[in-house]
Formats: structure tokens, C-alpha cells, sequence
């Protein structure tokens, strides 16, 4: 070590450190005192998130999970079984995440904790990091406080509970931008390998990290050019160049896996044009997360989708093509409505630095405090870490360059958020930097106050204030979505046959949103369900007429159930009025065909109701109702050999059907199959509780059946 490096290591721990360390400067080393400080900021967090998570399992969609987790969660069993998912076609979204989760599932089983376990692991040492690349930008003081505030961060625990790729993003894009900087100080060759590896797992995690890392790699050049000689170019190139070589690596395989599987060239997934045509269109609000005239489940949008642009084009599409359907769709939007597109964008502006909490697949805050009540005493939300964090971003335009991993990184990811629609999930990997910048501009604040420079004190505080409000202030579309929560609580409550808990909550959501047709519509099936018909009819009749824009999605369902209601009364016209209606805004429905069926037949339409019961069983082949609806047609349409099939099929589906087995013996009775009718009587005998009328028929008959035998 020079002379020079201990005078400057001697220097009292009491001198202030510079506000940004550049590359000239020692960033101070490293010592016992830094060792503690990441030490207690790694345990607190992990601490916090594991007492998080203890409560958390208590929610009902922990092992029971919805949209985005769901399809994860389908993809990682498929990866943990070795069976390959939506084969025969590139990605539709990056594969990283499920496949890790998958691995969770091969070596740990399927556990939904286990995972979970190894998300807050991952969330802890994010915080670490958020102290290291403040420690080592804008020294140590800054980056304890930053990485404490993370740790803290109550958003960072909710998504850590939640199996989505958020917490995996996070992490990578903060390692990233600490290797960056790291890289930029050692200027070493393999840092600079290591940064384009790490960049590029984080590309097959979520690809919009690459218009970054393009930017970067830029960046390495400039600052690593020391002259104007060819030399000193040809070392900046070449290690730019090894960035984006080692990104590379763990793409290609991919690319070369897409062109393989379906002889198509994705490079990681084919998402981007469909997601980009839901933020760009003239139906668009910013925010909801569904093309305009697909369902919004997720497999449901996912084929409407295709469906939608192969009906555009006339033609089976390949997932590029679908995708470059749907972007030239946004650009159409784009260049004939600018105005429109110009308002749409400066309104998801507006959401993106918004402090309140946009929902992508459930409530955050209300399943957060519901289910993990800790994160009411973790008060530090996006509302006060932005302000401040916009001031940061300011304050690094007095050392642009040095600081361009830092602003560039929140400045383009979130472009390439805004540019397609906003979600809190989607704004959380650049919260890290955030909280980062908005201790940096804490301290030069502080920094102010102390040397008495009132005029830039006065100036920064304006600013923070003024951004304050405007964070603060909730536009009227993103009101709380408490309701909603509510909503999915209630299904989630009925599909586990906790009925009378679903109705309550169903109720409380009911009171803070009556006009919302969701809420009752279920609180319509919850009444059903219950035998309340005349209550569960005027919940329905209320669905429907609150038919509107944000309602679509539960128009037809309210119409199914309310001509489920008035099917059982008798009133089949006005009952096959209803599951046409239904059908009409959901084709795939395969319980409103077979109801439809049922009902036609029942009229007396027989070749209605065969086409709407062979509907319902080509759309769900695993509906047993449906097989067993048809099989019963059948029989009586005297084409008894194919009802049987339908009838075997449908007990193989659900062999507790004991109606089924006495339907079946009936059937094999019209064929003189004694043996086949002794045996699904047996059947129906067994599932039949003893004692009663219908067990001692069965009884007899089975008796009658073997004296001939």
C-alpha cells in the first residue's frame, strides 16, 4: 500500500466522507464496522420476513394460488415432473423463475413454503446489497440507512410472500448494478464477465432489463476511454463487448430452445407484443392487464389472444407472428390517435409515481395487513420514499456519468414499464435504487441544514414537497381496491366449501362497493349454493343490470347462474335465454353448454341439446357431468351403445356418482347385459346409505337380476 493510501486511511472517522466517492477517491475500506452493520441488516430483514411469512400462511391463496402464481406454480410442476410446458412453441413468458421453482419442487417437493423460504433468504440479501452499492456510491452512512429502510420496506415482504418473479428480479438487478460498479472501480476483465452473466440471467427473468444493459455497455465505453489513442478505445470495446458477450450466455440457449420447439426465433419470450398492445389501445386505462375482448383469466386471454390475431390475419399465426400482430396494433393506435396515446402515457406517468399500491393479480394492501399483520408497524411506503428519491435523481445529474448505474437504471426500467401499463409488481425492481436515492438526497438535505446553505435547503425542500403531493394524491381511477379483495377471498372461501364464510366476506365487500357486479355475482352462487334461490335471484337480476365496462368479465357467469335458478323452476325459455347469453360472452364455457343441453333437451329439442352437450364435453373432455349428461341423452335417444361410453367416462372421472351407476345399469338392462347391469347396481348399492328406500330397491333388484342368471 502507497504512503499516500494510509495518510488517506488514517483520516479521523470524524471528517466528512464526499457525497459521491469517484473512481480517484478510496471508497473507504472495508471494515469490522461495516462487516456488523451488513450483518445486522441481512438478520433484521430475514427476521421481519420470516415473522412475515408465519402469518402470512394463514391467507387462503398461500397454497391455493391465482393468476401469475398459478401459472407458475402449473409450469414448475411440469419442469419438476421433466415433462416439457406448452410444448411445441417458444416461451410465451422468461423461463428462469418457474425453473427455479421447479427445482424447489424436485429436491423439496411441492411445498408452497419451502419456495417461499427461499424468496425472503433472497429478499434479505437484497437489503445487503442495497447497503453495499450505497456504502460504496455515496458512502457508509447512507447506505446503513438505506439498507435499514429495506429492510423495513413492508412491499418488499408482501411480494416475497407471493410466488412471483419480483423478489428474483430484484435481487438480480441490484447485483447487477453493485458489480457494475465494482467493474467500473477495477476496471477487470472478469467483473466485467461476471456483470454480463449476472445481466443475463436477469434477461431470462424479465427481458426488459436488456435496454438497460445495451445502455450500460455503452456506458463501460466511455468510461473506460483514458485517451484518444486506439489503445485506450480498443480496451474500452473490448471489455463492453465481454459485458455483452457473458449476456449472451445464458440467452442464446434459449433462443436456440424457441427455434427448436417451434420453429420460430423468440430470443427469450413472445409476451411483448401482447402486452404491449394492453397498454396502447384505445380501450386501455394504464393499468388493467387484459387485451380488450379476451376473458380475464389467464389461459382464457392467453387463447383469445392468438385467436384474435389469427382472425386479424386470416391465418394460423406462429407466437412471433402473434406477437408482431399485436404490436403493429399498438403503433396503429399510436400513429392515429397520438393525442390519445400521448394522454394514455402521461397517465401511466402519473400511476407509475403514484403512492398508491396497483393491483395485478390481488389487492396488496388488504391481503398484506390481513394476513401478515406485522407490516401495520412497517409504515415506510412508496408515498414517502419517492419525493425524496426524485430529488436524488436530480442531485445526480451534478455527477451524471459516475452515477449512471444508479439514475439510468430508474430512469429506463421504467420507461419500458410505462411503455407498455403499470402495476406496483413491475415498479418494484427499481425501489432498491430508490430508497438508495432517496437517502442520498436525506442526507444532502441534512448536509444543508448543517452548513446553513438556506437557499439550496429552501430549494430541495420545495421540490420534495411538491413531488410529495403529487405522489401522495390518489387519482380517482386507482381508489382502494379493498373490495376486490373481498371478492377473491369469497371464491377462494367457496371453492374450499366454507360457504358461510364466504358470504360474510362477500357482504363486507358488497357494503364498501354495492355497484360492483363481481361481488354479486358470487354472493349469487354463494346463495345457491346454500339452497337460498329467491336471495341468490335478486343478487343476479342486480349483476346484470350493473352490466358496464368493468363488469363485463362477471356478466356472463350472472347470466349462467340465473338461468341455473330459473332452469330448476321450470322457466326453460327464459333459462335458455340466459345460458345463450352466457355462452355469447364466453364460448369456452363448457358448464353453460351443458346446461343449455340439459335444458333444450328437456323442451324437447333433441338436436339442440346433443349439439350443446357434445359442445360441453369436446370443451371440457374432463367434465363429468357433461359425459354423463350426454350419455343420459343418448340412452334415451335409443342409441344406448354411445350413452354407455359417455356414462363409463363419466364415472371414470367420478366414480362416487352413485346416479351414475344406477343410470349405467339401466342402460346396460336396454342392451340385456346382466352381468354389466348386476355389477353397476353393486356399485350404486355401495355409495347408497344403508337402510334407506333406495338401498333396499337396489337390493331387490340385484336379487331379481342373479335368480335369472
Amino acid at each position: 500500500m502507497s504512503k499516500h493510501s494510509q495518510q488517506h486511511d488514517l483520516k479521523p472517522q470524524s471528517e466528512p466522507e464526499p457525497e459521491v466517492f469517484e473512481p480517484g477517491q478510496r471508497v473507504p475500506i472495508w471494515s469490522r464496522r461495516d462487516t456488523i452493520a451488513l450483518c445486522w441488516i441481512v438478520a433484521g430483514a430475514l427476521l421481519l420476513r420470516l415473522i412475515y411469512l408465519w402469518q402470512y400462511r394463514a391467507c387462503p391463496t398461500f397454497e391455493h394460488p391465482i393468476m401469475d402464481p398459478l401459472y407458475h406454480v402449473e409450469w414448475a410442476r411440469a419442469f419438476a415432473r421433466g415433462e416439457s410446458f406448452m410444448a411445441g412453441q417458444p416461451y410465451f413468458r422468461a423461463p428462469l423463475y418457474p425453473w427455479i421453482l421447479g427445482l424447489c419442487y424436485s429436491v423439496f417437493g411441492e411445498s408452497f413454503l419451502i419456495p417461499r423460504i427461499c424468496q425472503v433468504v433472497m429478499g434479505a440479501l437484497s437489503c445487503g446489497l442495497i447497503f453495499l452499492i450505497g456504502r460504496r456510491v455515496f458512502g457508509r452512512g447512507t447506505g446503513v440507512v438505506a439498507g435499514c429502510v429495506a429492510a423495513t420496506y413492508w412491499l418488499f415482504l408482501y411480494f416475497e410472500g407471493e410466488l412471483l418473479i419480483t423478489p428474483l428480479i430484484v435481487f438480480l438487478d441490484l447485483l447487477f448494478i453493485w458489480l457494475l460498479l465494482r467493474a467500473d472501480e477495477s476496471r477487470s476483465i472478469g467483473r466485467y464477465l461476471l456483470c454480463g452473466l449476472v445481466l443475463g440471467l436477469s434477461a431470462i427473468a424479465r427481458p426488459n432489463i436488456l435496454l438497460f444493459g445495451l445502455l450500460a455497455c455503452v456506458w463501460v465505453i466511455v468510461r473506460n476511454v483514458e485517451s484518444r489513442d486506439i489503445a485506450s478505445w480498443r480496451r474500452a470495446i473490448v471489455r463492453s463487448f465481454l459485458l455483452g458477450l457473458a449476456c449472451l450466455l445464458p440467452i442464446l440457449p434459449i433462443t436456440i430452445r424457441n427455434y427448436l420447439a417451434g420453429d420460430d426465433l423468440v430470443l427469450i419470450s413472445s409476451q411483448g407484443g401482447v402486452n404491449f398492445f394492453i397498454g396502447n389501445n384505445a380501450e386501455s386505462d394504464g393499468t388493467r392487464a387484459v387485451v380488450p375482448g379476451t376473458r380475464p383469466d389467464w389461459w382464457g386471454g392467453y387463447h383469445d389472444a392468438i385467436a384474435l390475431a389469427e382472425k386479424g390475419t386470416g391465418r394460423e399465426l406462429k407466437p412471433s407472428e402473434v406477437s408482431d400482430y399485436f404490436f403493429g396494433k399498438a403503433f396503429d393506435f399510436i400513429t392515429t390517435e397520438p393525442m390519445s396515446w400521448l394522454g394514455l402515457t402521461l397517465k401511466k406517468v402519473r400511476y407509475f409515481w403514484n403512492g398508491t399500491e396497483i393491483a395485478n393479480n390481488q389487492p396488496i394492501r388488504f391481503f398484506a395487513e390481513r394476513y401478515g399483520p406485522i407490516v401495520k408497524f412497517l409504515p415506510i411506503g412508496f408515498w414517502m420514499i419517492a419525493p425524496l428519491a426524485l430529488l436524488g435523481l436530480l442531485l445526480c445529474l451534478r455527477h451524471p456519468l459516475r452515477l449512471f448505474p444508479l439514475w439510468g437504471f430508474v430512469v429506463v426500467y421504467a420507461a419500458t414499464v410505462i411503455l407498455f401499463f403499470v402495476c406496483t409488481r413491475f415498479r418494484i425492481p427499481i425501489t432498491g435504487v430508490l430508497i438508495i436515492l432517496a437517502c442520498y438526497a436525506g442526507r444532502w438535505l441534512v448536509d444543508a441544514a448543517r452548513s446553513r446553505q438556506w437557499i439550496p435547503l429552501a430549494l430541495g425542500c420545495a421540490v420534495t414537497v411538491s413531488l410529495g403531493v403529487w405522489v401522495y394524491i390518489t387519482p380517482e381511477k386507482l381508489l382502494d381496491p379493498t373490495f376486490q379483495g373481498y371478492n377473491i377471498i369469497g371464491d377462494l372461501k367457496m371453492r374450499q366449501g366454507d360457504v358461510d364464510g364466504a358470504i360474510d366476506d362477500l357482504r363486507k365487500g358488497i357494503e364498501l362497493r354495492p355497484d360492483y357486479a363481481a361481488l354479486r355475482r358470487q354472493m349469487g352462487h354463494a346463495l345457491i349454493m346454500q339452497g337460498r334461490f329467491d336471495e341468490a335471484e335478486r343478487e343476479l337480476r342486480f349483476a346484470l343490470a350493473l352490466r358496464g365496462s368493468h363488469n363485463e368479465e362477471s356478466w356472463g357467469q350472472a347470466s349462467f347462474w340465473l338461468g341455473y335458478i330459473l332452469a330448476t323452476r321450470n322457466d326453460l325459455d327464459a333459462a335458455i335465454e340466459l345460458f345463450r347469453q352466457s355462452i355469447s360472452h364466453d364460448a369456452s364455457y363448457a358448464e353453460a353448454h351443458r346446461w343449455l343441453g340439459r335444458t333444450l333437451f328437456a323442451r324437447g329439442d333433441f338436436a339442440s341439446a346433443r349439439e350443446s352437450l357434445e359442445r360441453a364435453v369436446k370443451l371440457n373432455p374432463e367434465l363429468a357431468e357433461a359425459h354423463f349428461d350426454l350419455g343420459n341423452f343418448l340412452v334415451n335417444m335409443r342409441r344406448t351403445e354411445e350413452g354407455i361410453e359417455h356414462l363409463q367416462t363419466s364415472l371414470a372421472l367420478h366414480p362416487e356418482n352413485a346416479q351414475g351407476w344406477f343410470y349405467l345399469a339401466n342402460a346396460y338392462k336396454g342392451l340385456n347385459q346382466l352381468h354389466n347391469e348386476v355389477q353397476a347396481l353393486e356399485n350404486a348399492l355401495a355409495l347408497t346409505p344403508p337402510g334407506t328406500p333406495m338401498a333396499e330397491a337396489l337390493s331387490k333388484r340385484i336379487e331379481a337380476i342373479r335368480s335369472q342368471l
